[in-house]
């Protein structure tokens, strides 16, 4: 089935042409027909499916340009992936007037945002912190929207957005269309789909092809190995692009400086760096200009560059649905890619099982070139050293009967400072009980009867 034979708009076939889409994907044949049937719909998809044209092109087509108010509303969990979805939709009305699309995202100053509400909305693309907030100043009505649209709605519940997702489904028409797209399906999603849709269809893509285009490895290494195993093994690949995940801003920013110490160029995105650093980031990662990006989960979550060939898990996430958004940065549309998670303590090895226990993923284990991989041998300990009447760190002096010369040397903790047929001597300073210190000059000499020690007056 090609788009053109879905009762497409001719506009949208027209854009779909000029970007070289002609036929769509399994997400969007599934999907498609159902969201113009004006069905609620439960959508579980890996990303680089095709999921934003999936809801973009039914949406678009059903959009009225004689209508004043908003029609359509697209929630995402991130600034990034909600502009990344404004782009879409942008693409696909560049052949029709009067349908505006306007992101509301925070990081952007609010007036110009309640200006381009005013001025005629048809599709409103945000974040639920920042749509809240105009829902409160009542520069957004919700009243008369006609499909609401949760992108990646694990992710939202993840983040703590249960609340503001919960006032703007209220807010909204009680008699819209409501479409939910989520990668999996924790308890949080399906009590947001048990309160606000109705009899709603579920559509589960790629579910026996899930990852089979990434190639999982995990790398186990020693304690202090960590960063050298990621710096050996990005070397030894050479990825023309990969991402590596931290779980948090301050590893993020803290591996960012070491990667930049041992001259490998990359960027960093995370949540505290300001809106239009990030879009200056993400816009070097997509026209190629940097290879290499270090994030974190939340920040990542707008990241839509399709020739990820490889994705690092610096840090291993806890959650099993992290490693799966993680993962699928890479391998899509079809296209190889392959993830190495780098662990160097038992308790990385516990949470990798309990990853492939509940994903069904095999993870083979991949040796580093040139790091010290896998500690197969007991650690060795150091035995602790011989009891000795000398404080450590004491130095002595020494005439030997044989050399005949007289020098200096440290006193190591252990160490026997005694020769046979020698004389030795050392100054040292002891604490006592009572918390006085007295200097003694010891002389050791070698006796038939053994060792002699005697206070020097």
């Amino acid at each position: 089935m090609k788009f053109s034979e879905m009762n497409l708009a001719e506009f949208l076939v027209k854009a779909l042409d000029k970007n070289g889409v002609t036929t769509p994907t399994e997400v969007q044949a599934k999907t498609i027909p159902a969201v113009m049937e004006k069905k609620d719909l439960i959508v579980k998809s890996k990303t680089g499916s095709g999921k934003t044209f999936s809801f973009a092109l039914p949406t678009l087509n059903a959009t009225e340009v004689d209508e004043k108010f908003t029609q359509v509303l697209v929630i995402c969990p991130t600034r990034e992936l909600a502009m990344q979805v404004t782009g879409e939709y942008r693409k696909l009305t560049e052949f029709k007037e009067g349908l505006k699309v306007v992101p509301i995202v925070g990081g952007s100053a609010m007036e110009r945002q309640i200006t381009a509400l005013k001025s005629g909305a048809k599709i409103v693309v945000g974040t639920p912190g920042r749509l809240n907030d105009h829902i409160r100043r009542r520069t957004l009505k919700l009243a008369n929207v006609k499909t609401v649209v949760l992108d990646e709605a694990d992710e939202m519940m993840e983040m703590g957005f249960k609340e503001e997702i919960d006032t703007i489904l209220s807010k909204a028409n009680p008699y819209r269309q409501t479409i939910m797209y989520s990668a999996t399906m924790p308890e949080s999603v399906r009590k947001i789909a048990e309160k606000f849709m109705k009899n709603p269809e579920f559509f589960e893509i790629d579910k026996t092809d899930e990852n089979s285009s990434i190639k999982q490895y995990f790398v186990f290494v020693g304690l202090k190995d960590k960063e050298r195993a990621l710096t050996d093994l990005y070397l030894s690949l050479k990825p023309q692009s990969a991402i590596i995940f931290c779980n948090t801003k301050k590893m993020a920013d803290l591996l960012y400086n070491k990667l930049t110490a041992n001259k490998i160029a990359s960027v960093k995105i995370h949540g505290d760096m300001p809106q239009t650093e990030r879009k200056r980031v993400m816009d070097a990662i997509k026209s190629g200009a940097s290879r290499l990006l270090i994030a974190t989960d939340v920040a990542a979550r707008g990241i839509d560059i399709p020739s990820v060939e490889v994705v690092f898990n610096y840090d291993l996430p806890e959650k099993s649905e992290w490693y799966v958004h993680r993962v699928g940065r890479t391998g899509r549309a079809g296209k190889q890619g392959s993830s190495y998670s780098i662990i160097n303590t038992p308790h990385g090895l516990e949470v990798l099982y309990k990853i492939e226990q509940e994903t069904g993923n095999r993870v083979k284990e991949y040796i580093v070139p040139r790091s010290k991989t896998r500690p197969d041998k007991k650690r060795v300990v150091n035995k602790k050293p011989s009891k000795s009447n000398y404080p450590k760190n004491s130095t002595f002096s020494f005439k030997d009967d044989k050399k005949g010369k007289r020098g200096e040397k440290p006193f190591k903790y252990g160490e026997k400072p005694f020769k046979k047929g020698g004389e030795k001597s050392f100054k040292s300073e002891k604490p006592f009980k009572h918390g006085k210190k007295e200097t003694f000059n010891k002389v050791k000499k070698s006796t038939p009867f053994g060792r002699k020690f005697k206070k020097s007056k």
